[in-house]
């Protein structure tokens, strides 16, 4: 196999590779910061929520299987500067989430302490793990929604803006568990639920953000949401 010559293209993959490990990082961290930030207030509400997050681990997966594969078909076209095919495969990746999400509600929702009973026994961790489930599912929705359309982002060389909202996300998470969890600046001290409702609200606020920009900021693709409709 020879090896490129070009610096050019050292450079980008180089400045691709360093910002995608980054934002994956910071992803991970939003979950972090539960955690340790739990850890002050209740052993049990440590344990409960560490065990939600497999769930959430869980859901990441399939998201983030789903998003490579995107990558991996949308940089082909990329490389070729065809924009409509990529703007296809973003469609169906979207349709795609939007099931994954409405799967992974709809049984967590209903059946959240049968969903922990998988991994454990232990009533008093999978009490309050439910009261974390039962909140932190409706931001499923938002999830799969904005990794799909970042990964898309990612298949034409956009990665800046993943970075930025992921480390926007876990800023907001941050402030928004010292507020709810202990119950600080006149918020109640919610535990379990305020790290719940922390985390659901980032995610919610970094979704938004994304809409936004996706509508008035020009990318490489030119994404409009409303050019995504099921198909």
């Amino acid at each position: 196999m020879k090896l490129s010559r070009d610096k050019n293209f050292y450079k980008t993959l180089l400045t691709l590779t360093l910002t995608i490990a980054l934002q994956n990082v910071v992803v991970n961290g939003v979950g972090l910061a539960d955690n340790i930030m739990l850890g002050g207030y209740s052993e049990d509400a440590l344990s409960g929520v560490s065990l939600a997050n497999q769930i959430q681990f869980l859901l990441q997966m399939v998201v983030m299987g789903m998003g490579e594969g995107l990558i991996i078909i949308g940089s082909q076209y990329w490389g070729k500067r065809q924009i409509e095919p990529i703007k296809k495969i973003i469609n169906i990746g979207l349709i795609f989430a939007m099931a994954v999400s409405v799967l992974f509600f709809v049984v967590i929702a209903s059946a959240p302490h049968w969903a922990l009973s998988l991994f454990t026994n232990d009533e008093d961790v999978i009490a309050e793990g439910v009261i974390y489930l039962r909140i932190i599912c409706y931001s499923y929705f938002f999830f799969c929604l904005t990794n799909t359309l970042l990964n898309g982002l990612k298949a034409v060389e956009t990665v800046k803006i993943g970075l930025g909202i992921s480390i926007m996300t876990l800023f907001v998470n941050i402030a928004l568990n010292y507020c709810l969890i202990y119950g600080h600046f006149g918020f109640p001290a919610m535990g379990t639920a305020g790290a719940a409702l922390a985390t659901a609200l980032s995610q919610g606020v970094s979704f938004i953000i994304l809409l936004v920009m996706c509508n008035t900021k020009e990318d490489a693709l030119s994404i409009k949401f409303s050019n995504f409709k099921p198909s």
